[in-house]
């Protein structure tokens, strides 16, 4: 069964029902049929996110209680931080690839360790490419001595579209 890991800006496009994004990530998530896999790293960004960006501040709690009934889904596998993601953590701060932020890393790392071949991601840092072609996820593999993820999917076309 493939396994797809979801980042923080595909979440929050999947629980905002006012994202212009909403409809066609909710249908692009419905036709994934392997493990959704969510992390509490991203949760915790995720909650960040919606407590600190004024554009969420007067709906945080219902996006909060939209991503639990995300989360209570069948066909959710949640991995928890442990030494391994905290370590990977303090590792991606230390190191410097441009022009990626070392969250996007750990994101990336996250699948190596959990070895999770897809990300689901609208973050053109995971999904996008170097002015050389090399697409970022291969270049964060490397650094990070990882051989997943392997391939990237954006959903906001309203259908899972590799783009790595």
């Amino acid at each position: 069964m493939d396994k797809y890991y979801f980042d923080t800006c595909t979440i929050i496009d999947y629980i905002d029902d006012r994202s212009s994004f909403n409809k066609k990530v909710v249908c692009a998530i419905t036709q994934i049929k392997g493990l959704r896999v969510f992390s509490e790293y991203m949760e915790n960004e995720l909650k960040s996110v919606l407590r600190h960006a004024e554009k969420f501040y007067e709906r945080k709690d219902i996006m909060l209680n939209n991503y639990i009934k995300v989360k209570q889904s069948s066909n959710i596998k949640f991995i928890p931080n442990n030494n391994q993601i905290l370590s990977l953590h303090r590792f991606c701060i230390r190191q410097e690839v441009r022009p990626l932020k070392f969250q996007d890393m750990v994101h990336i790392g996250i699948c190596g360790l959990e070895n999770v071949p897809n990300i689901v991601s609208e973050d053109w840092h995971i999904h996008g490419h170097e002015g050389t072609g090399r697409p970022f996820i291969e270049k964060v593999r490397n650094e990070l001595r990882f051989n997943d993820p392997r391939h990237a999917f954006t959903t906001r076309s309203g259908y899972l579209k590799m783009e790595v």
